[in-house]
């Protein structure tokens, strides 16, 4: 016998504890991603590759699948999905705001900041 357990897509997980916190992402110099009191950097390859592409394709939902071709490769489809749940849960547990179901994931894109993003839509000055 199987268990189901139907999620809404419109249902965002806030952290346990409290409400969910911004996201920041580092580009421009030394690249890193700020979540609660999480400092990820490149060398935490596949945390940092899955938070990466969430916050590149912010706004946009993306199916596990394609995460798996990304992010696991040399792992089945099995130990692919479970990784994928593990990395959801660890970012929700440090407050980014993800949107998922059993095929697809997305990353609020209001929850999430770049340093390159923010020098974007900073005032030019005039020539």
């Amino acid at each position: 016998m199987t268990l189901s357990i139907e999620v809404k897509r419109d249902a965002i997980h806030s952290p346990p504890g409290g409400p969910a916190r911004m996201v920041f992402v580092r580009t421009l110099g030394a690249a890193s991603i700020d979540a609660g009191t999480a400092h990820l950097t490149p060398s935490s390859v596949r945390r940092f590759a899955f938070c990466l592409y969430l916050w590149a394709e912010r706004g946009r939902t993306i199916t596990r699948a394609t995460l798996h071709d990304l992010i696991f490769p040399d792992r089945t489809e099995t130990n692919a999905r479970h990784s994928i749940r593990e990395q959801i849960y660890q970012f929700r547990k440090l407050g980014a705001q993800i949107v998922s179901d059993g095929e697809t994931v997305d990353l609020v894109p209001d929850s999430v900041r770049a340093d390159y993003s923010d020098l974007l839509q900073q005032d030019r000055p005039s020539l």
